[in-house]
């Protein structure tokens, strides 16, 4: 059963209200104690109040089926890509990520492994685990991007507590920070990837040659070749997809489609339980696939135009549309 917008919908989640309403009166009690001690502190509290009165009703269920393990070099790419876009986009201390991540991390593992079987904390091939510290790092920047980004700030960079400050460039707005943390995490993946496809040791490994991913115009081919090569590293079981490409809608368009439309769906992929709890909870979501073909078509002088997806219960994962039309400021 496809289910469209917010995954998960059912008629108990008008339940959430009422939950919520419920637990209200001791939140606020607590918040009272919360707005007398320092602003940090407080902002502090006040996010692990609300956090404690949704997440009975917001947490998605464990997820059961098998799941492929992860290349790890892949991993650590999808991994380092979230942790340097967020540094770039210079929204927050570094320092201050690390902090509230951890802490982040610290609240949440006991509740996650008491209902999912995680061979080996910090083991990034395991996609129970790897599930888990993306949702994590994916939610940490969420809560700082929309609770307060700020514009100017100092952090430590190093181990002796050294201070430096740091200015956002001032092109960057508050509002444009999650469109430009996707772009950046997706260029990110699609620049690794490449660069991965080139070294020996995945030379012979099942997946595209390196050319197919270097197009310089979108094709079947080429998003193929992007959700081929995650399947290959682990990050679901099983993508179809389907390319269908627009007619000329103007007669004053030049040569070449209007428009591409792209749909493909994934079974039981690594990031399945955290991209349906990240959605529930309004936060920014970890659809990888999502970002890296996005990323392609950018690069490829195209632009998002629309974009859906919807939760397959069945098949236990995603079922993802895009539509991308030229982006004529690139001409």
């Amino acid at each position: 059963m496809m289910q469209e917008g917010i995954c998960f919908l059912t008629p108990a989640s008008y339940l959430v209200r009422d939950k919520a309403r419920s637990s209200s009166r001791c939140a606020r009690l607590s918040l009272r104690l919360a707005s007398a001690l320092g602003s940090d502190d407080a902002e502090l509290a006040r996010r692990r109040l609300q956090d404690a009165v949704l997440d009975g009703v917001l947490r998605p269920p464990p997820v059961r089926q098998f799941r492929a393990p992860l290349d790890l070099a892949f991993a650590v790419l999808l991994a380092r890509s979230t942790y340097n876009a967020m540094d770039e986009l210079d929204f927050m201390p570094t320092d201050r990520f690390q902090r509230e991540f951890f802490l982040l991390r610290a609240d949440e593992y006991e509740k996650y492994i008491k209902h999912t079987r995680v061979a080996r904390q910090g083991d990034l091939t395991d996609p129970a685990y790897f599930d888990f510290i993306s949702y994590a790092a994916f939610r940490t920047v969420s809560q700082e991007m929309f609770g307060r980004p700020q514009k100017v700030f100092e952090e430590q960079f190093d181990a002796q507590g050294s201070k430096r400050l740091v200015l956002r460039d001032p092109n960057i707005s508050d509002a444009s920070l999650p469109s430009r943390f996707r772009q950046l995490v997706g260029d990110k993946v699609l620049l690794g990837v490449r660069e991965q496809m080139q070294l020996p040791q995945f030379e012979g490994t099942q997946g595209p040659s390196p050319s197919a991913l270097n197009s310089s115009s979108p094709s079947a081919d080429l998003v193929g070749g992007i959700l081929q090569t995650m399947k290959s590293k682990g990050f679901a079981l099983v993508i179809d997809s389907e390319v269908s490409i627009g007619k000329v809608e103007t007669a004053g368009s030049r040569n070449g489609p209007a428009s591409m439309s792209v749909a493909w769906e994934l079974a039981a992929p690594a990031t399945l339980w955290g991209e349906a709890y990240l959605r529930r909870r309004r936060a920014l979501v970890n659809d990888f696939d999502a970002m890296m073909i996005e990323a392609m078509f950018r690069q490829c002088g195209w632009r998002l135009a629309e974009g859906s997806y919807q939760n397959t219960r069945v098949a236990a994962g995603w079922k993802r549309a895009q539509r991308f039309v030229r982006d004529e400021s690139k001409t």
